[in-house]
């Protein structure tokens, strides 16, 4: 094959994978944790063969949709994360991005967190610790604070705000406002904590 045409077929690749991520963002809309591979191929309009021409299986297309939902979440946080400080309106802005865009889509946030799918929601929940881990230390550097605190604080960071925010969609016990202010003076506090642990004192 030519080059050319090996990039051509290479591009064809690539934008039907996009398709068939669409389609199981519908499907996974329609029918949240409980979808299927056949549920996400009724909604492409294709055979559940045609799909494993593009992904190897189905863990390779639900890693796939994590990942797209990743770089959102991301997209989403990144004005809170490249903060020059932390303070409690930064985590505030954050806290609400993060509750607006589950609130949202809800039935993708539940099937991301599913325990079914226990390896993506892992993946996504590294890479967003990663994030925030990053964010930390940034700051911790700029003052001359010890780091080694940061990556532990991220990871509780997120497995608490992921357990919060599930219970929050099953039960709704109150609006979004609500949680957003639980989740932000639960994370303050704990912000607040981490940077006096490792050396830096003046933030309330």
């Amino acid at each position: 094959m030519t080059d050319g045409r090996h990039a051509r077929w290479q591009e064809h690749r690539e934008a039907r994978r996009e398709e068939f991520l669409d389609a199981a963002l519908r499907a996974i809309r329609a029918r949240g944790p409980a979808v299927s591979m056949e549920d996400i191929a009724r909604e492409a309009g294709v055979s559940k063969p045609r799909f494993y021409r593009y992904f190897a299986d189905r863990d390779e297309l639900f890693a796939a949709v994590a990942e797209r939902s990743m770089v959102t979440l991301a997209h989403r946080l990144a004005p809170a994360l490249a903060a020059a400080a932390p303070s409690r309106e930064v985590v505030r802005g954050a806290v609400t991005a993060y509750v607006d865009l589950v609130d949202q889509d809800p039935l993708v946030a539940r099937f991301m967190m599913s325990g079914e799918f226990g390896a993506v929601s892992d993946r996504g929940r590294k890479r967003v610790a990663a994030l925030l881990a990053e964010a930390a230390k940034a700051y911790l550097r700029t003052v001359g604070g010890r780091v080694e605190g940061a990556d532990t604080w991220a990871q509780a960071t997120v497995a608490a705000v992921g357990a919060a925010t599930s219970h929050w969609l099953e039960a709704r016990p109150f609006d979004k406002r609500r949680l957003v202010d639980h989740l932000t003076a639960y994370l303050w506090g704990g912000m607040v904590a981490l940077l006096e642990d490792e050396g830096v004192q003046g933030l309330t």
